[in-house]
């Protein structure tokens, strides 16, 4: 008897097929195909839920199940039911009216010692790997908000199917986070509508008390509303916690945080602080405190969006795409403002040896560097629903004009930068050209990104010589 159902692969489910066979030879269960632990031991706890439901264990015949395909290794606590099923029809201990119903579904659902039958943990993410054809599971918890399916309560259930279907408002769902309760410097306004639509990665950089975890605080309740296939992605890995928030999650580790809390792994492999990221934005207050091997761990997953893990003979690939906000003193008082030579009354060599934490290629993955001693001079001051207001205009033009294919300048091609910090600039331009309504990014847009992305680095540089 062969029985669709679905194996986990990293952050994937998979559709595969449970194959059943009696043998003659000792009454055992044999699964071949890569079953994890779990899997493996699942013989145990057939033989005692089938007892409890006053079903049959065979006589004088051995279980083989085959899990196809077979070229990674099974790791599914949903497979039970499957295996049950498959062998409850290969013993003809089921209806033929039945088993021709079955063979129609998906079944996924874990199994207990008494023979109820329950949605696994990742029953979310089975339902959206589940395509045309229905989910047979057990019962289902309400945290599953969406999704259709056929439930059983037991094994003695199956000719009782009920049928379920589930839909959730996520836009009500939602919650924007509070906005910071006094007015905002105009250039913190422009730094945070511009960082917002374009989905940069920036550094705030500057003297204490400039604002700067305010500041990387606001950029998050600007941000829009989650995109669910991220926030599916999310629950897989760690449930309803993921939504706590109920907004795109917001993650700000402490700098003492060491590199396998932040990146994930250990065995078994588990996801990390960025993975909770995932969608949202990552705040790493105090950058340059953090560890060094924390920073250079980072440099992979701002890039790709992703983490990659190996441990013995397991191989995970977690989701890790975020806006990476990092805020940093510039020397060891908190004083430094690049503004005023005289701010500091450390020595350079001392300032100096704070920034040499940060190594070239991780600087290089963030999009913009900003100062934040810009912020405490005069100017207007701005509300945060103005902003809001300017963010979603942006984002309303951006849907209107669709992708346009930019033609880049040739003195962007001359000019001796790496290519992250070409791509910085192309969005910065982009979102420039936005604001002032331009379907096509124009000359001065470029200038204009250049003098944002590039001077700041160049001055940092300048800064101590």
């Amino acid at each position: 008897m062969i029985i669709k159902t679905l194996f986990e692969s990293g952050e994937r489910h998979e559709l595969g097929e449970v194959e059943v066979r009696l043998l003659p030879g000792i009454p055992a269960l044999h699964v071949v195909g890569m079953p994890d632990s779990h899997i493996r031991e699942f013989g145990i706890k057939l033989k005692a839920a089938l007892r409890a439901c006053g079903l049959k264990w065979p006589r004088g015949h051995q279980i083989v199940v085959n899990l196809r395909p077979s070229y990674f290794r099974k790791s599914s606590s949903g497979v039970d039911l499957a295996i049950a099923l498959g062998f409850l029809c290969e013993t003809e201990q089921l209806p033929a009216v039945v088993i021709e119903r079955l063979r129609a579904c998906i079944v996924y659902g874990e199994l207990a010692l008494d023979g109820r039958v329950f949605a696994p943990r990742d029953f979310s993410m089975a339902v959206r790997a589940q395509g045309e054809r229905y989910l047979l599971t057990g019962t289902v918890e309400t945290s599953v908000r969406e999704g259709r399916w056929h439930s059983v309560e037991d094994l003695r259930g199956f000719e009782n199917l009920k049928t379920e279907e589930r839909t959730f408002d996520w836009p009500s769902f939602w919650r924007r986070p509070e906005p910071p309760p006094y007015l905002l410097h105009e250039k913190a306004a422009q730094a945070l509508w511009l960082a917002v639509h374009a989905g940069l990665s920036v550094l705030v950089a500057g003297p204490q008390g400039s604002g700067k975890t305010t500041w990387a605080h606001a950029l998050h309740a600007l941000t829009p509303a989650p995109d669910l296939a991220r926030v599916y992605e999310g629950l897989q890995l760690f449930g309803d916690s993921f939504l706590e928030s109920r907004w795109r999650p917001l993650e700000q580790p402490h700098h003492s945080i060491p590199a396998l809390s932040m990146i994930g792994g250990g065995v078994p492999l588990e996801a990390g602080v960025i993975s909770r990221a995932h969608g949202g934005v990552l705040l790493m207050d105090e950058f340059l405190e953090f560890n060094p091997r924390v920073l250079e761990a980072l440099r992979e997953p701002v890039e790709s969006g992703y983490i990659y893990h190996s441990r013995r003979a397991d191989r995970a690939r977690f989701p890790a795409s975020f806006q990476l906000i990092g805020t940093a003193n510039l020397c060891p008082c908190g004083k430094l403002n690049p503004a005023k030579v005289d701010s500091c009354s450390m020595s350079l060599t001392r300032c100096r040896s704070v920034c040499a934490r940060l190594s070239g290629p991780v600087m290089d993955r963030f999009d913009w560097l900003i100062f934040s001693h810009n912020w405490l001079g005069g100017g207007r001051k701005v509300e945060f629903a103005e902003v809001l207001a300017t963010v979603e205009a942006l984002r309303e033009f951006a849907i209107e004009r669709g992708v346009v294919d930019e033609a880049v300048p040739e003195w962007m091609g001359q000019t001796i930068i790496s290519h992250r910090r070409r791509r910085s600039i192309l969005k910065v331009a982009r979102a420039l050209a936005d604001y002032e309504r331009e379907p096509r990014i124009l000359p001065q847009h470029f200038q204009d990104a250049f003098d944002l992305v590039v001077v700041p680095m160049q001055d940092l540089a300048q800064l101590f010589g």
